[in-house]
């Protein structure tokens, strides 16, 4: 399956890496007509985009939820990027302007994609869950 490919897994990594870069070169005092602001947007959208078809991928290869032990909402680590990837949705629909605040607040939930390197590395897991 792809989502178990080696190489999907680890460009998966290099773009959640991506993403953690471009969150930390926002700033919330740049000026909103930025060039800078407008790139890190679209490049936002990409990042969104990608990891939702992942999410999608992984739905539809271990079921969504009745499918068993593996089903895709019965791990933690899929729930924690299913968690993120649809607040992440959340915060680009249209109407997050000032009239849906709270729905641009979302946007913070962004700086959890780092947690997604978690549960796509093995060892991290297993360092983890034994901490726990």
């Amino acid at each position: 399956m792809v989502h178990e490919n080696a190489y999907f897994e680890n460009f998966i990594l290099t773009l959640i890496t991506i993403s953690t870069i471009n969150l930390a070169l926002e700033n919330p005092l740049d000026n909103p007509a930025a060039r800078k602001l407008a790139i890190l947007q679209y490049i936002d959208y990409g990042m969104t985009a990608i990891f939702t078809l992942e999410m999608i991928t992984k739905m539809i290869a271990f079921g969504l939820i009745i499918n068993g032990k593996e089903s895709y909402l019965r791990v933690g680590w899929n729930i924690l990027d299913f968690f993120i990837v649809m607040s992440s949705l959340a915060s680009l629909s249209p109407g997050t302007g000032a009239n849906l605040k709270v729905l641009k607040t979302l946007r913070i939930l962004r700086v959890l994609r780092p947690l997604r390197m978690v549960s796509h590395n093995r060892g991290l897991k297993i360092s983890i869950t034994a901490l726990i």
